[in-house]
């Protein structure tokens, strides 16, 4: 191979690589529906608390980019009853996610997420985001319905 063919091939390959991802990073997996509460760690005390003392919901919308959030904790565990809901917008890439709301308890929440495929325990997908949210650690877990 001549070395003009051999820079016409490198070329090719890095075109090629290059266009595979030509919409940039990753939008990360779809999240469209509702996701039930499973745990949720505010503060990171490393004591999930779940059902019945926590329960909620998170209702993503992929096309409108607008999440619903209802999130109730009885108390106690919590210090105070926490029971919030509105909704907030979001972005994400393949590991972020980033919630924009004026709900007390979440407001502009951001932090990584894992997405496990059938990974809940009623073999639905689990997500589970490691978050700052409104100033506190948070640790969720929800299944998709």
């Amino acid at each position: 191979m001549t070395k003009r063919m051999m820079g016409l091939v490198a070329m090719a390959a890095i075109v090629a690589a290059c266009s595979s991802n030509s919409n940039g990073p990753s939008k990360g997996p779809d999240l469209t529906g509702t996701w039930d509460l499973i745990t949720v760690d505010i503060g990171n005390t490393g004591f999930p608390v779940g059902a019945p003392d926590a329960t909620g919901q998170f209702v993503f919308d992929e096309a409108a980019k607008t999440v619903d959030i209802t999130l109730n904790i009885a108390s106690p565990p919590a210090p105070q009853v926490v029971a919030v809901s509105g909704t907030g917008t979001y972005t994400q890439t393949a590991t972020k996610l980033n919630i924009n709301s004026g709900i007390p308890l979440i407001g502009q929440a951001a932090g990584t997420y894992v997405l496990a495929t059938g990974g809940g325990p009623n073999g639905r997908d689990l997500l589970t985001v490691d978050m700052l949210a409104s100033g506190q650690h948070t640790i969720v877990e929800v299944e998709r319905q």
